[in-house]
C-alpha cells in the first residue's frame, strides 16, 4: 500500500517532527510549536500543509484547533518512527 505525496518531500525537519509529535497530549498548534521548540508561524504554515495533503484535519473547540491525524497520516507517522529507530 503505498502514498503518494506529490512533490512533498519529509526535508522539512518541522513537518516531520510535527507529524511525529501529534497524539492525545500534544494536539494544538501551540503546543506543537512549544515542544519542538519552533516558532508558532513556522509550524502553522507546516500544519497547513500537512492538512492539504489529507495527512492531519483540525476541529475548531473553543479558541483551539484541535489536531487529528488522518488514516493516511497516522500510516505516515508509522513510517517514520520506524524509519527513525532504523537510524539509531
Amino acid at each position: 500500500m503505498g502514498i503518494k505525496m506529490k512533490n512533498f518531500k519529509f526535508t522539512d525537519t518541522l513537518t516531520e517532527r510535527i507529524m511525529i509529535s501529534i497524539n492525545s497530549h500534544t494536539n494544538y498548534s501551540s503546543k506543537i510549536a512549544r515542544a519542538n521548540k519552533s516558532s508558532y508561524v513556522a509550524t502553522t504554515k507546516s500544519i497547513i500543509k500537512l492538512e492539504n495533503l489529507d495527512l492531519i484535519t483540525s476541529e475548531k473547540t473553543g479558541r483551539k484547533n484541535i489536531l487529528y491525524l488522518t488514516k493516511k497520516g497516522k500510516r505516515v507517522q508509522e513510517l517514520l518512527r520506524e524509519l527513525k529507530g532504523l537510524m539509531l
